[in-house]
This record gives structure tokens, sequence and C-alpha cells, in this order.
């Protein structure tokens, strides 16, 4: 008792489990982000960053183009594609404290981009507001940067999507899922959330917030809900409006399906698989004769 006291007094309050809850950036901090991406207008909340180390206080880009070959190449390794251009515009982070006067426990990352890839002809005129359309893609994009990844045959690196959730970001439909890292089959670590939507025929913003505590750190001593509060605030503040000109491809885009949901269900993907290789092939990414689920 006198215990969780002293604790409720040097820090966050203390769960049934004897857990001390990590203290970051109040709800009251929050401020008001708005940019211009590919003509139409983004917009969500987030608090100032509050970093763990120096230099980590983040970019902020805040006229996007978006247009594929405005993009810029991703490094080396770090896709199995090189088709795929990205340009991040907003980065920052938030450091999570335990006790007071205590060096932080954890802290969290956002980032956020315009993707898109590099296409022939013939699939150029597919837009990525028809759902169909932009489900593969968000499967390209998963096999590209995680599915290719292994630590022996059979045995991936990662698990994706997780939780998938459809939400609406203003005028258009996005998911909302997580990035497992997984070890022969487990969830391992804290998940990458990843928020993404169309803004283009042929481009989509992609939104990752890591919520880290370190593994040096004693987790069993901290309670991380606050920490996955704090991620959902932000995810769930998300706006988008189109330009009229990407708003009319939109209009013309739901004249050539029955709905402009997404699916409701999208399960994790199966890898690992050879670069180049994907399963994004099925009936389910048909176009013709689409039913959304």
């Amino acid at each position: 008792m006198i215990r969780n006291l002293l604790l409720r007094c040097l820090g966050g309050p203390i769960n049934k489990e004897g857990r001390q809850a990590l203290r970051g950036p109040a709800k009251s901090s929050f401020r008001a982000q708005s940019f211009k991406v590919c003509g139409g207008t983004l917009s969500f909340s987030c608090p100032s960053a509050s970093p763990v180390f120096e230099g980590s206080e983040g970019k902020c880009i805040n006229t996007v183009l978006g247009k594929v070959n405005d993009l810029r190449r991703f490094g080396n390794n770090v896709l199995a594609n090189d088709d795929w251009r990205e340009l991040v515009f907003f980065m920052r982070h938030w450091g999570f404290f335990g006790r007071r006067f205590q060096r932080a426990v954890g802290e969290t990352k956002v980032s956020i981009q315009v993707l898109g890839k590099l296409r022939d002809d013939q699939s150029s005129d597919l837009s990525l507001f028809h759902p169909r359309a932009f489900e593969g893609e968000i499967a390209e994009f998963l096999n590209d940067a995680y599915g290719f990844r292994f630590r022996q045959e059979n045995d991936p690196l990662y698990q994706a999507p997780v939780n998938w959730e459809t939400a609406t970001i203003g005028d258009v439909n996005g998911a909302l899922f997580e990035v497992h890292s997984v070890d022969q089959g487990r969830q391992c670590d804290s998940p990458m959330f990843k928020l993404m939507f169309p803004v283009s025929d042929s481009s989509f913003v992609q939104v990752t917030i890591i919520p880290n505590v370190p593994r040096d750190t004693d987790r069993v001593k901290y309670d991380i809900l606050p920490m996955t509060d704090f991620v959902f605030d932000i995810l769930r503040s998300f706006e988008f409006t189109l330009s009229p000109e990407n708003k009319n491809s939109w209009i013309s885009t739901k004249q050539t399906c029955e709905s402009m949901e997404l699916s409701r269900n999208f399960a994790p993907l199966k890898w690992p698989i050879k670069p180049g290789q994907s399963d994004v092939t099925s009936d389910r990414f048909q176009l013709v004769g689409d039913k959304s689920a």
C-alpha cells in the first residue's frame, strides 16, 4: 500500500496488476496539423515533439505534390521492388516516462509519407480509389517491404496485416492495421501501427506509428495502455479532403463499382515469399464483377 502510494506521487497511476502507467504527452497538448497533399488537404492532431534523443525532433514539409514521378526512390535493400517511390513529409517523436525524475523508458515515433509505384501503360489506368485496386496495392507494398524477410525457410520475420479495420478518412476510405515482428510464429515486441488511404489515382498516404519500450526495460513494471491510447488518439484524428480534380476521379471510379468500401476482413499475407513473388493475383483482387465484402 505504501509502495503504491509512493509510486502515485512519483509517477503515473498503478493498475490492478501493480504496474505503473507510462506517462506521455497529455491529450490537452494536441495541436491541429495541416498539409497540402496531391492538391487535397490532410489534417490531424498531435502534440509538439518531445524526443528522448537530441536530433530526433522530426521533419515537416507542408506541401507535397504526390505524383509518382515527383517522389523519391527508396534506399538500397529497403524494398524487394525498385519501382516504389516515396516522400516522408512528417516525422515526430515523443518520450514516455515511468517515475518522475526518471529517464524515459519508452518512445513513440510517427512518420507520414506518400507512396506510389511506377507502372507500365497497361496498369496505369487502374485507380487506387477503386477498393479492390487499393487492397491489391496495400498487399503489394507489404509483400515488397516485409514479405521477403525471413530467419530461415518458412520462418518469416514479420506478419501483416494484423487486426485489419476499415476507416473513413474524410473523403476517402482507408485501412488501419498492425505489422508484427514474429519469431517462429510468435508475435514479439511492440507492433507497428499502419494507416493507409488513397490520395490520388496513383498514390496513397502511409502513416506509421511505432510505440517502443526498449528491450532492456523491465516491461512487467509498466502499463503501456497509455502509450497505446496515445497512438489511437492520433490515428483517429486523420481527415483528408480531395482536390477537385481527384474528387472527379473518385466520382468516375465510383460509377464502375457497386461499393467504395474496403473489405471488412483481410487475413495476414502468406510469408515468406521470394522477392518479386506476389499473392495478390487471386480472384479477391479482380476488378471485373466486383462485389465489396
